[in-house]
């Protein structure tokens, strides 16, 4: 199986600060290759490994359809789904994705990528941290994540 790792959601989001992608990259540290029921464990929604909602999100399912790398090349940008998706308010992570689709179009996706690389690590020890994140877990220092609420 394919275990490479691909942060770049369709919609905007760094899969790379979700709990599950780190969980899964970590799992995979650790030595486990076998990911035929990726139920819990996912390497970003573009990978090989896609668990959740993530597996069958119908922005994923549009963008892929029209052949797009991500929304940001859609001209019907922001449509219905895409305004829900931003405006739940269950994962208020999901309120970046409009400065994301912005900043994908204005710098290209590969300096996105090392935008969020940096946006979403501890600037104390660099440990990536995830979407929740409030205090580094290795060094203390405070971090931006969001509230959970589910």
């Amino acid at each position: 199986m394919d275990l490479t790792e691909r942060k770049d959601a369709y919609c905007g989001l760094y899969c790379g600060a979700c709990p599950t992608f780190i969980q899964t990259t970590a799992a995979i540290a650790a030595g486990k290759t076998d990911f035929s029921n990726p139920e819990g464990f996912c390497l970003g929604c573009k990978s090989a490994v896609v668990s959740g909602w993530c597996a069958e999100c119908n922005l994923k399912s549009c963008a892929k359809g029209k052949g797009f790398d991500t929304c940001a090349e859609c001209g019907d940008y922001p449509c219905e789904p895409m305004k829900g998706f931003i405006e739940t308010p269950d994962w208020l992570y999901h309120i970046e994705t409009p400065y994301n689709i912005a900043l994908i179009k204005q710098i290209g996706k590969d300096a996105w990528l090392e935008h969020q690389k940096a946006r979403w690590s501890c600037s104390g020890c660099n440990k990536n941290q995830d979407w929740y994140a409030k205090k580094c877990e290795s060094c203390g220092k405070d971090q931006r994540g969001y509230d959970k609420k589910c």
